[in-house]
């Protein structure tokens, strides 16, 4: 039987509250440490995507083990999610974030 993808319900932080989205999620903190670290967007290409989503997702797919074809939309389309996944693997991003 194929294992479900989707989280079940909502999560805590530490500090008890709830968090609607989805247990791999970035908390605020960890956004503002790993925000300055991505990759700024090509002068007169702005991005229309919201990175701390497509981070979100990555996260989703590593964490749950599910085809990127899985990954929830409110993260974006797969194909969006997959490609920053690939692009940061490609220029080092994952290296300097560990």
């Amino acid at each position: 039987m194929a294992a479900s993808c989707q989280a079940a319900g909502p999560s805590y932080t530490t500090s008890g509250d709830v968090n609607n989205g989805y247990p791999a999620d970035l908390t605020d903190a960890q956004w503002a440490m790993l925000e300055p670290l991505l990759p700024q967007p090509w002068t007169g290409h702005p991005r229309t995507r919201d990175l701390r989503q497509i981070f979100n997702g990555i996260l989703y797919e590593l964490r749950s083990g599910c085809a990127w074809r899985l990954v929830p939309n409110e993260f974006g389309p797969w194909v969006t999610v997959y490609y920053y996944f690939r692009k940061w693997r490609d220029d080092g991003t994952w290296e300097r974030l560990n």
